[in-house]
């Protein structure tokens, strides 16, 4: 090894250590590496190298010091002047100092649970596109859904990566390249066809009879923890045909909490997957997840083992129908059995929650529906057979505008340009690779520009954009001066385009069917103290909407 130039100022071995760090800002800033390896080279092995330059003058242990001080001062200082200077790439986007800074800022956000009452304010100070973070846009304008989402949008960003602690094999849903996504889904598509669905229905109509008489039994619940209980079981049998009995024994095995702690815990690793890529190889660190992980592979074991005495949602996966011209790895199905469970069940619990809220505390929404439903499923019609639901039109109105006040992923889904493009163009916008957008719902939904009134639950707007004969509503004295505002493109809770939510078509069946047996059989009201005008304090935000608890009255119709 060649010794140290001597020659050297002390000002040209201080300047060669900052040039290092710099060296090391542009590579984080190009390649974006993950790797742990390569991120301990970086952060730690390259100025312990250069701190050599620094020993001649200060000594080996005041050098490594001075090294790192330098070292980290220095790559501090560049990441921060290049993220508010106007050469970054989304210097055009407007937004807090601190987000433009350091991600970290909207973290603390997200993690404090209140993500979608600061995005609406910042959409309202900065206009329809804010920069919440160094390398990350949202925007507010229909607009962008179309282009940045449809059939030649981006897929889906990092998030789930760092959500799912960096795994072997990617779920369907945070899969990044469109080739293998589309692969990926034919299957799902299969198992969620209109011939498809049919299979489901009895399983809906067993599971959905228990759970209202459980409701029934009780007479005082809180509904929105009996009825995640309800859609975990019906999951359950859908996807592998049976297992679950969480209502039975009320979680006894505490199977339906972990995946909900599991779920909610990962937010930190969604807006800062670098910490999930390391915190994977930490004993304790992300357990639920790792729990929750560990039960659908010892299922998805057991359901593989046991073959199919019922078309479930297992027997398409895993190609028993003969769809796919080969089998998909073992690792791969029960990896999406995973998504299928906690997708399925929060989209409806959370849904049906929020629709029993709102229709309690609307009388006269409660009132009209209760009489639709008693029009077309009286006490003595099986209220589980679909053939009525076409017909149900405020029943599908109830449902949409639930999904329009509250969506269930109230900020949507992350979504980047697919590694290795460069970035993509969308109009006006340039989102550059090693960028991610998201269109979110909560502030779209409830822009006056988009929807009349947005803040009203009304029903009666679906009926009257789709030109239905509709009963009065709050909206009417506006609609009669200024016209109905309707802005279907602006209306996305299961978001959009062949990346959107497969499973759609189910969800909406299941709670059709179950909010018409529901109330068929019994009536529902607010617990004595309950206090329905703190219900929107109470909703938190950690990807999906956590809400708070609802104290209902079951009492069985006579």
């Amino acid at each position: 090894m060649s010794p140290l130039p001597a020659s050297l100022t002390r000002a040209e071995r201080i300047l060669a250590v900052a040039t290092c760090a710099l060296v090391t800002h542009w590579i984080f800033n190009r390649r974006e590496p993950s790797d742990i390896r390569v991120l301990f080279a970086l952060v730690f092995v390259a100025p312990a190298v250069v701190s050599q330059l620094l020993f001649p003058l200060y000594g080996t242990v005041a050098g490594i010091f001075l090294s790192f001080f330098v070292y980290y001062t220095t790559l501090l200082v560049s990441i921060i002047i290049y993220r508010v200077s106007p050469f970054h790439p989304l210097a055009r986007y407007p937004g807090p100092l601190l987000a433009k800074i350091t991600r970290w800022y909207w973290t603390l956000i997200a993690l404090r649970g209140r993500q979608h009452v600061e995005t609406l304010r910042l959409f309202g100070m900065y206009g329809d596109a804010i920069r919440v973070g160094p390398n990350e846009v949202w925007f507010r304008n229909p607009a962008v859904v179309q282009p940045m989402l449809g059939v030649q949008g981006m897929p889906k960003g990092p998030m789930w990566q760092g959500r799912g602690l960096n795994p072997s094999i990617m779920s369907l849903i945070g899969l990044r390249d469109n080739a293998s996504h589309a692969r990926r889904r034919r299957p799902w598509t299969r198992a969620f066809s209109s011939a498809a669905l049919r299979n489901y229905e009895p399983v809906i109509a067993r599971r959905g009879a228990q759970f209202v008489e459980l409701l029934a039994e009780k007479k005082r619940v809180d509904f929105g923890h009996w009825v995640h209980l309800f859609a975990f079981d019906f999951m359950s049998d859908a996807l592998f045909g049976g297992g679950s009995e969480s209502m039975k024994d009320n979680d006894a095995d505490g199977v339906v909490e972990t995946s909900k702690r599991a779920f909610s815990d990962a937010q930190l690793y969604e807006h800062l997957p670098w910490v999930g890529f390391l915190v994977r190889h930490l004993p304790g660190v992300g357990a639920k997840t790792k729990q929750f992980r560990a039960s659908c592979l010892r299922r998805g074991l057991e359901r593989l083992e046991k073959g199919s005495s019922v078309k479930d949602l297992f027997y398409w996966l895993s190609n028993e129908d003969g769809g796919e011209k080969e089998d998909p790895p073992k690792a791969i199905v029960i990896s999406d059995s995973g998504v299928a469970i906690i997708a399925g069940s929060d989209t409806t619990s959370i849904t049906l929650t929020n629709l029993v809220y709102c229709i309690i505390a609307h009388p006269q929404v409660y009132e009209r529906l209760q009489a639709e439903i008693d029009k077309f499923c009286p006490t003595e019609q099986d209220a589980f057979d679909p053939k009525h639901l076409g017909e149900m039109r405020y029943l599908g109105a109830v449902i949409s505008e639930t999904m329009r006040i509250y969506p269930v992923l109230p900020n949507g889904t992350q979504r980047a340009p697919e590694p290795g493009t460069g970035g993509f163009v969308a109009g006006e916008h340039f989102i550059p690779e090693w960028t991610s957008i998201r269109v979110p719902l909560w502030s779209m939904h409830r822009d006056a520009r988009n929807f009349t009134l947005p803040l009203a639950f009304a029903p009666e707007r679906w009926l009257v954009a789709a030109d239905l004969p509709a009963p009065p509503s709050v909206i009417d004295s506006v609609i009669a001066t200024s016209g109905l505002v309707h802005n279907a493109g602006a209306y996305a809770p299961f978001s959009y385009g062949p990346r959107n939510c497969v499973g759609k078509n189910l969800a909406l069946l299941e709670m059709k069917l179950v909010v018409s047996h529901m109330l068929q059989r019994v009536h529902l009201r607010f617990a004595e103290g309950f206090d329905p005008s703190t219900w929107e304090e109470g909703i938190q935000e950690r990807f999906n909407l956590v809400l708070p608890e609802l104290p209902v009255i079951v009492e069985r119709r006579m």
